[in-house]
């Protein structure tokens, strides 16, 4: 169709084949020769454009995520890229915990306001999505000021090194900002942080507990070893983080139950654990034993709960 151009995302170290055919509204274009293109072999972040960047001090001079160690103080130079990709330093580098919230304080050059957009790449297919922005300034930056850009990161269940990248743009909402597009001031700032996520308990799968009477065996007797355990009846409970078991709660022969490990808001990976629950010998509530009559001629009624 009438178009200048077209949006594809390919696959690494992949070769694709492509015809451009000008558009015309009398007759199709003829002749048209086939081309290709190759991915780099490992892929790549998308590679930010703008066609002034910092040439007017739109720039961010000092990124600081307090209470980690990133700190970049890159001072006010008109003519530095717009795009650099930081690395290989400690004040380069953050650990970030999941369900946890930061301020990263921005300070952005003499350019005017600024609008800042936070995104980390957690699935690690090297395309910030949509879903993966974690943060955006609510009003832009005034010129040579500090803002602080709250973050929070979510629960995912699969930590690691990932890439984050910070991007500011003159005079534009940070909720509009997209990480790769053309815009015509300001610049981007590329960081590997470390994502710390819930490790899931450790345990039996099987567990035998012996218990005087049924009302004796709880979820408590259920061994696993974690931080802020949690139980839950079932795997789907225990990931949507609803419907948790209290301390005490009763459990069940042959039933599994399914652990996660917690922190702040975030749970980990269920760990299945099954009850095999064993009467003692001992085990007979007198307490809640009734038998009547007494003497009995005909019927005898026995009860116990």
């Amino acid at each position: 169709g009438a178009v200048l151009t077209y949006a594809f995302e390919g696959n690494a170290n992949t070769t694709y084949y492509y015809t451009i055919i000008p558009y015309s509204t009398f007759a199709p274009a003829v002749g048209c020769v086939e081309q290709t293109f190759t991915t780099a072999p490992n892929g790549c972040v998308c590679t930010p454009i703008y066609t002034s960047g910092v040439s007017l001090n739109d720039m961010m001079s000092n990124v600081v995520i307090t209470g980690t160690t990133l700190s970049n103080s890159t001072g006010n130079s008109t003519t530095a890229p717009f795009y650099n990709y930081y690395s290989g330093q400690p004040n380069f580098t953050a650990t970030l915990g999941v369900g946890s919230a930061y301020d990263v304080a921005v300070t952005v050059g003499s350019g005017g306001a600024q609008g800042v957009a936070i995104w980390i790449d957690f699935n690690n297919n090297l395309t910030f999505e949509e879903s993966e922005r974690i943060g955006f300034t609510s009003t832009n930056i005034a010129a040579s000021s500090t803002g602080i850009v709250p973050i929070t990161i979510p629960c995912v269940t699969q930590g690691g090194l990932l890439r984050m990248r910070i991007r500011n743009v003159f005079n534009t909402a940070g909720n509009t900002i997209d990480p790769c597009t053309s815009y015509t001031y300001g610049e981007v700032e590329d960081y590997d942080v470390t994502i710390v996520a819930v490790t899931p308990p450790t345990g039996d799968a099987v567990q035998s507990i012996t218990a005087d009477t049924a009302a004796d065996a709880t979820i408590d007797d259920l061994v696993v070893v974690g931080t802020g355990i949690k139980w839950f009846a079932s795997e789907v409970d225990a990931l949507a983080n609803v419907n948790q078991l209290p301390a005490g709660s009763l459990i069940t022969d042959g039933t599994t139950y399914y652990a996660v490990s917690s922190s702040a808001t975030c749970n980990s990976a269920a760990l299945a654990v099954t009850a095999n629950v064993t009467l003692s010998v001992g085990g007979f509530d007198n307490a809640s034993f009734k038998y009547y009559p007494n003497p009995v001629k005909h019927l005898l009624t026995i009860n116990n709960t």
